[in-house]
């Protein structure tokens, strides 16, 4: 189809396409409608396939043109954007006007493209790399983790006083501004390890000495700093009645305690967590290091970053927040009360992430990077090891899941990139400055 595009400059990323559809394929357009309604429809007093054009348009114009109007428009936007070579992001915005016939059709397109960066000199970068080592001490609170998973809860006794490491259920009420919160009640259903759960790390202190049926009112001013946004800068007058204390009894530390967890023995247990610990210290040391990597070639750059863009990576990070909402049984209502202020308070992280993908994005294309059918089987191999599971699942799983498997390769088209740029920088290892127990 042949279409003409005026362009209106709104930015050096935001676009206003004029779009015009020509007569012919506007008409063509409804003569096809109104011949397959023709033979379709019903009309008192005419036989089926020979209702007069006239009389459909009478009876079924508006119909016929709100089906035209987005096949119009679905055609001629692909024609206009590949008219233009602009790259738009996200869905564009779309003023749809009156269908006329007998008369071309105009409408706007308002859509968003990837900036235009120049050149990027990424060669010669100096970086530095924290070395990570684990420490006993690290090694004992994790085997101590294992310890408190694997006790065994007693119920106490009426005259035992609640101490910190306890589990306790409680009646919680809680009021502000001389009015109740009613989403503290969904915490009375719940136990909770004294000293734990970070939402009641402020309450914990009040609680220590009491007895079960014993009642206790008191008060606490937060900060700003709270993690529940309702708490945040107030003053709340708190109610908690003790229902029940459990004692946590935690099993020795022995070969059999290794055993009941799959391993031979304690050795052969602290050897696998201190492993584990020092390959995770190993993944933070490489991120650390991409941020390294990422504020020298950003700094110098600027650019426009879509708002479409923006708003993918917010919904990454609204979707963690929420995950940990749930993860530490707090009430997914006040989360989703809270989702504009999360994003206006994580927006200019979202930016960054969305100013990372446009530089890796823009190295790519520059260096002409591609994957080969090597990339994509080691990729495979270590995804499937990652996840414990075979390369053959791994591939028929991808072969069900097409986009899934397409956001898997480009992942590895970034990682070449991140590696290629690391390859040309000169790398300094060198001891954490602060402790990172």
């Amino acid at each position: 189809m042949q279409v003409s595009v005026q362009v209106e400059d709104v930015s050096s990323i935001k676009k206003v396409l004029h779009i015009v559809v020509p007569q012919e394929k506007v008409n063509s357009e409804l003569n096809n409608a109104y011949d397959n309604l023709k033979k379709t429809s019903k009309i008192k007093g005419f036989r089926p396939g020979k209702t007069p054009r006239a009389v459909l348009e009478s009876m079924f114009e508006k119909q016929v043109h709100a089906e035209v109007v987005p096949k119009l428009i679905e055609d001629s936007y692909w024609d206009a954007i590949k008219e233009t070579g602009f790259h738009a992001v996200g869905i564009p915005e779309i003023d749809p006007a009156e269908l006329k016939p007998n008369s071309p059709y105009e409408y706007k397109a308002k859509i968003e493209i990837n900036p235009i960066i120049p050149h990027i000199d990424f060669k010669g970068l100096s970086l530095t790399k924290n070395k990570y080592h684990v420490s006993e001490e690290e090694l004992d609170a994790q085997i101590g983790m294992h310890r408190k998973r694997m006790g065994i809860q007693k119920v106490s006794d009426s005259e035992y006083s609640l101490k910190m490491g306890d589990w306790v259920h409680m009646q919680l009420s809680a009021t502000a501004d001389e009015k109740p919160i009613e989403n503290m009640a969904n915490l009375n259903n719940h136990l909770f390890k004294v000293g734990e759960a970070e939402v009641l790390k402020d309450i914990w202190p009040e609680l220590i000495g009491l007895r079960v049926n014993e009642e206790k009112d008191f008060a606490i001013s937060f900060g700003s700093d709270h993690p529940e946004p309702m708490f945040c800068n107030k003053t709340i007058s708190f109610h908690v009645k003790i229902i029940e204390i459990r004692i946590e009894t935690l099993p020795e530390l022995d070969d059999a305690f290794a055993i009941s967890l799959g391993f031979q023995s304690v050795d052969v247990l602290r050897n696998y967590i201190r492993d584990d610990l020092q390959h995770r210290y190993n993944y933070r040391a490489e991120q650390e290091l991409y941020e390294d990597m990422y504020r020298l070639l950003l700094t110098p750059l600027n650019f426009e970053v879509p708002e479409a863009m923006v708003h993918a990576e917010m919904q990454g990070i609204l979707a963690e927040i929420k995950e940990s909402y749930e993860q530490n049984n707090l009430p997914i209502d006040e989360f989703e009360k809270n989702k504009k202020e999360f994003s206006n308070k994580y927006r200019d992280i979202a930016i960054g992430k969305a100013r990372r993908v446009l530089l890796i994005d823009t190295i790519i294309s520059q260096e002409k990077l591609a994957l080969n059918d090597d990339d994509i089987e080691q990729g495979l191999k270590f995804a499937a090891a990652s996840q414990r599971q075979t390369v053959a699942v791994l591939k028929q799983h991808y072969q069900k899941n097409k986009d899934q498997f397409d956001y898997f390769k480009q992942a590895l088209l970034e990682k070449k990139a991140i590696d290629l740029i690391l390859s040309y920088s000169k790398i300094e290892e060198v001891e954490p400055n602060e402790s990172h127990a």
